[in-house]
């Protein structure tokens, strides 16, 4: 049985199988390509129910948060989150893995949870609102506005606010990946326009059409918005 510490260090790591051995069992865990093989002596299974306890919590804490008014780690709820000014969600740096959560788990924030397939169809049922909701918020914050017929002309879509965040190397850029996974997994649409304008897909093309004007300004970001 692993240690406390070394049981933390699991977090993030998915069973992919489990398996019985001659001597007791053997767990196969992976996460973001990384492979790790455990073996439990004989019945003991303390790091199997440890890592399933953390999947656990990962449905009830991002459950909670999205259907039951619960707070995140920060004591704030999605609904709070919706109302900050542009100011508190440029400064605050662990709502956006909560308001935008993807299956992948966040470096800067690692303490927070993850999707699961588990989750997202519970999200899918019973939080679509407030899963636009969030999109709409983020997309207010970079003052894009992916609404309106005339295409993309980028002074309408802009706005004024991309002095606010249209610089080198800055962590805006690594928000918009993840607000463009979140999208593609939840298959959000673009408000003000006709079904069937998956907001991804026209937020990339805003994203296109940044880095086309300012390729000094958003240098390789581009390549990670492409593959997300």
């Amino acid at each position: 049985m692993m240690d406390e510490m070394r049981t933390k260090d699991l977090i993030g790591f998915k069973i992919t199988d489990f398996e019985s051995t001659s001597s007791g069992s053997r767990i196969l865990l992976e996460k973001d390509g990384q492979h790790r093989s455990l073996e439990c002596l004989g019945g003991d299974f303390g790091v199997f129910g440890a890592i399933k306890s953390m999947e656990a919590n990962e449905d009830r804490r991002l459950i909670g948060f999205w259907l039951d008014d619960k707070p995140n780690d920060d004591g704030c709820t999605l609904y709070q989150i919706l109302r900050w000014d542009r100011k508190k969600l440029e400064s605050n740096h662990s709502y956006i893995q909560w308001l935008c959560p993807t299956y992948e788990r966040s470096k800067p924030n690692p303490r927070a949870p993850v999707l699961t397939d588990s989750i997202v169809a519970q999200l899918k049922a019973g939080a679509g609102i407030g899963l636009q909701l969030a999109f709409e918020t983020m997309m207010s914050f970079y003052g894009i506005d992916l609404g309106g017929s005339d295409g993309l002309d980028l002074k309408r879509v802009l706005g004024e606010m991309e002095q606010d965040w249209l610089y080198p190397a800055n962590h805006n850029y690594l928000r918009l990946t993840r607000i463009l996974k979140f999208a593609k997994i939840f298959n959000l649409q673009v408000w003000g326009l006709p079904t069937g304008f998956p907001a991804a897909d026209r937020l990339m093309q805003v994203l296109e059409a940044v880095a086309a004007k300012w390729p000094d300004l958003v240098g390789s970001s581009i390549e990670f918005w492409r593959q997300a």
